[in-house]
């Protein structure tokens, strides 16, 4: 069944996602939207949420594998003991309906994402970052003694993130991805220093936590719950087994890229950043850089009290996966350019002494 603005509400109200009354007091309403799939946004009146719904345009594999991760995410968090912690921290979980591959969750029609609201403000906000730091935390807890007890988690594949399979072309993920990035891909493929970290982290991947997969602020928003303001973590199509320094590490690359593309891309002005931008300096970044993961050290001790994350093994490994998520950044920043932009050259510039003095790059960004 192909959803669509006619059918949709007899569809919900058939699979019980959406009571009758709101079709009868007129308090629905709906906008749809296409991407990789289908996306309907259910407005419910005035209420604060509404329904979000997402159906496959085909049945591609790995697109209903996306899919299905997303949903699982969702089901662990919101319908097993796994991690009640975060169930305030994501949009709930109404249901996945396999025959027609259509998953719904909860939506909010006022949400804003951080990275949104700190272009608007001009400013980053150091409870903001403290909240996040505090919501990876709440993910991140070792689940080895629950993963063959509890079959939604062996569903996962536990596959390292693509961007560390990026140097192997022959990769099935690679090939079938469509991540053809152009000038960027070749520039990383032709760099050895680049393709050997990304082999080195792909080799190094493992870990039995629930990570996120796709940290970055504008994967971040801040809507109205009953009366407060918080923060929820959504898009969760990437979330797989793994190791949760890789969510951290998206986190940190989001705050460098976000001065990074602040920056004036005219040559004749590199030391101008764009009208509106000035706020965001170097400064800032590493302060807000240091305090982000201070709070997250301290959040994953309430979950982990003898865990030992900042080593310098694991403040070295964190580096490096922020370099390779800097890079994923440069990749994705050109998909529909031919030629590499002036702001991604200054990241693979950046990303190139991270490779190369990684130490001093971590005391940086993580503080000594």
């Amino acid at each position: 069944m192909r959803l669509t603005l006619h059918n949709l509400a007899h569809f919900l109200v058939d699979k019980g996602f959406l009571h009758p009354e709101h079709l009868v007091n007129g308090s629905y309403k709906v906008s749809q939207r296409q991407s990789r799939n289908s996306i309907f946004q259910v407005f419910l009146g005035d209420q604060p949420s509404g329904l979000f719904v997402k159906q496959l345009l085909s049945l591609d594999p790995q697109n209903a594998y996306l899919m299905q991760k997303d949903a699982t995410a969702h089901c662990i968090i919101h319908q097993t003991d796994l991690l009640p912690q975060m169930r305030g921290f994501v949009p709930k979980y109404y249901g996945y309906e396999p025959g027609n591959h259509v998953f719904v969750t909860e939506f909010f029609s006022s949400a804003t994402s951080v990275h949104e609201l700190i272009t608007q403000r001009k400013s980053l906000d150091n409870e903001e970052l403290n909240q996040m730091a505090f919501i990876l935390a709440s993910l991140h807890k070792d689940l080895s003694d629950q993963v063959e007890q509890t079959p939604a988690l062996e569903f996962f594949n536990r596959q390292a993130p693509w961007m560390m399979l990026f140097g192997d072309q022959d990769h099935p993920l690679i090939k079938s991805s469509g991540q053809s990035m152009g000038a960027v891909s070749q520039l990383i493929r032709q760099h050895p220093e680049f393709t050997q970290l990304l082999e080195e982290l792909r080799y190094e991947w493992s870990g039995n936590y629930l990570v996120h997969g796709d940290i970055k602020l504008v994967n971040f928003i801040r809507v109205a719950d009953n009366g407060t303001e918080s923060l929820k973590l959504i898009d969760w199509e990437i979330s797989d087994l793994g190791d949760p320094l890789w969510d951290v590490a998206g986190l940190l690359q989001s705050l460098i890229t976000l001065w990074v593309f602040s920056q004036n891309p005219n040559p004749m002005l590199q030391n101008q950043p764009q009208a509106g931008m000035e706020f965001l300096t170097w400064e800032k970044v590493l302060s807000s850089s240091q305090g982000f993961w201070q709070a997250y050290l301290k959040g994953r001790s309430l979950y982990n009290p003898d865990n030992t994350l900042n080593t310098a093994e694991s403040r070295h490994k964190l580096i490096r996966f922020t370099a390779a998520r800097m890079m994923q950044t440069a990749c994705e920043a050109n998909m529909h350019t031919a030629d590499i932009q002036p702001h991604s050259n200054k990241i693979l510039q950046m990303v190139t002494q991270i490779i190369n003095t990684p130490d001093a790059w971590a005391s940086q960004i993580l503080g000594e």
